[in-house]
């Protein structure tokens, strides 16, 4: 009798296994394709550069950003010859930064932070940056060509409290 059931269980097994593999209509191709399907290509397009004739300094950064207490602030300039980060108040006072903080205004793992001013890369992490929720910050992005030409953006943001689950 354990022999017959055991015949029996290993038929339906093989049984189930040919028809799962030939019930599969994917394969890997098909599978690539509709992964990709989900994403828009890339345009070919070429974005201009400073020191470019039809470059447009007031596209460098997005004017307004609400950003969540709990994230960084991450933001990359075109390529340029030089650039330089600026953080101010809605006065004008320059944000301070934190003299303990290796990355500028908090302990960060980022790659850059606001102290590396000369870096293409913007990024602040806000849990301990000790920037005020509900407060208008400016973000002052200088970068210049190769010529000299500098080129100049502002962008306003704002700390908002947010709660979030992990």
């Amino acid at each position: 009798m354990k022999k017959e059931l055991k015949f029996i269980f290993m038929i339906i097994m093989l049984l189930t296994l040919i028809f799962s593999a030939v019930s599969c209509k994917q394969n890997v191709t098909t599978m690539l394709e509709e992964y990709n399907g989900l994403f828009e290509g890339v345009s070919d397009e070429v974005l201009p550069v400073p020191g470019d004739p039809d470059f447009d300094p007031d596209t460098m950064l997005n004017k307004y950003y609400a950003i969540p207490n709990h994230t960084t602030f991450n933001e990359c300039a075109p390529p340029a010859y030089t650039w330089t980060w600026t953080l101010y108040e809605r006065d004008g006072t320059t944000v301070p930064r934190s003299p303990n903080a290796p990355f500028g205004y908090g302990r960060t793992a980022a790659r850059v932070n606001y102290d590396s001013r000369n870096t293409q890369m913007f990024s602040l992490y806000i849990p301990t940056s000790k920037l005020k929720i509900g407060v208008t910050y400016e973000l002052e992005l200088r970068v210049s060509d190769r010529q000299g030409n500098v080129y100049t953006d502002v962008a306003e943001f704002v700390i908002f409290e947010s709660s979030y689950i992990n």
